[in-house]
């Protein structure tokens, strides 16, 4: 708690042993740190989840210990988990249980942040929100301190995303300082400042990037057109004839993963990593500039265990024995921590 007021945020923590008398009230984060690995009553386990995702107002972020942590946990078998020798019970949980279980408990679907943490939305539009920003990368507009400037960014977004924005895209100050212009002005300083080639390449960027999306959100199962983010609808009226026609190509995009030559061919052609008989191996810097189809192999397997904070070399395997099609090669492509 003092570390989250250090940084400016209001928090109050509660705990019933080291602080029972705090009372506990609805927030829009609430954050159940290390709680369900150490409860050793399923019961109480669930009822501790329960209580959590009813005070959250806009998100609940679940954090356990995994099972790849036992070699450091040394005790007797209790229950479902272990009893240490300090008299503390520890259930390890898998990589996909916890979100199976944090799933199961608040009726949504969750989003592996990273391995071992949880996101439970309380609104789907927060959520593909969140998975919005976490393939699309190149959604920041430059800063604007005058008229010039905000032309300047304006145009930078659209070599960048391949389409002129809307004006809710717009940050508020960029809006302000280009409101006494006419959109018919606006337009002609674009088209008149905008490199036609950046705009054609900031356009096939995009339309892979939203084929990306649809592919990774068909895991948690697709919804409405008007669920997704403003932006991403605004790209697919853009790009594809319709959501439907979208949805398509990224359903024949995830069928790709299936297909052992295609993906190897995918992992010869990559201008980034080194590539070994048995993996490819990518620095976090390059992921953006693999073939689409390795970005949604690495995005497959961040749904199943999350990305680590700090890894910075991601392992894709091509090679080995596959007993589920190609869900058995996503598990495998791991980020891997502190390399």
């Amino acid at each position: 708690m003092r570390a989250l007021r250090h940084m400016g945020c209001v928090a109050v923590g509660w705990d019933p042993f080291y602080q029972p008398d705090v009372r506990v009230e609805p927030c829009p984060v609430v954050l159940l740190t290390y709680v369900l690995n150490v409860i050793e009553d399923p019961a109480e386990r669930h009822r501790t989840l329960r209580r959590a995702w009813e005070l959250a107002g806009t998100v609940l972020i679940v954090s356990a210990r995994l099972t790849w942590e036992r070699s450091k946990v040394s005790g007797e078998e209790y229950g479902d988990g272990l009893l240490t020798r300090r008299k503390t019970f520890q259930h390890l949980y898998g990589a996909s249980e916890l979100r199976t279980y944090v799933e199961e408990v608040t009726g949504v679907r969750a989003v592996s942040a990273s391995p071992g943490i949880i996101y439970a939305f309380k609104d789907d539009t927060a959520r593909l929100s969140y998975l919005a920003r976490r393939i699309i990368a190149d959604d920041q507009w430059l800063a604007s301190d005058d008229t010039t400037s905000a032309i300047a960014a304006l145009v930078d977004h659209v070599e960048r995303r391949g389409r002129p924005p809307r004006l809710e895209e717009m940050p508020v100050p960029t809006a302000q300082l280009l409101e006494h212009l006419r959109p018919a002005e606006v337009n002609r300083l674009v088209r008149e400042s905008a490199d036609p080639a950046k705009v054609d390449e900031g356009a096939k960027r995009t339309t892979l990037n939203t084929l990306l999306f649809l592919a990774v959100e068909l895991f948690n199962g697709r919804g409405p057109f008007t669920s997704l983010p403003l932006t991403v609808q605004l790209d697919i009226r853009a790009f594809f004839s319709s959501y439907k026609e979208a949805c398509k190509r990224a359903d024949r995009l995830l069928l790709k993963l299936r297909d052992d030559t295609y993906v190897r061919g995918a992992m010869n052609a990559s201008a980034v990593g080194k590539l070994t008989p048995t993996a490819l191996y990518v620095h976090r810097r390059a992921v953006e500039r693999m073939p689409t189809v390795l970005r949604l192999y690495e995005h497959c397997a961040s749904i199943v265990a999350g990305r680590p904070q700090d890894w910075t070399v991601t392992k894709l395997c091509h090679r080995g024995e596959r007993s589920a099609g190609w869900t058995t090669r996503t598990s495998t492509a791991t980020p891997i921590p502190g390399c």
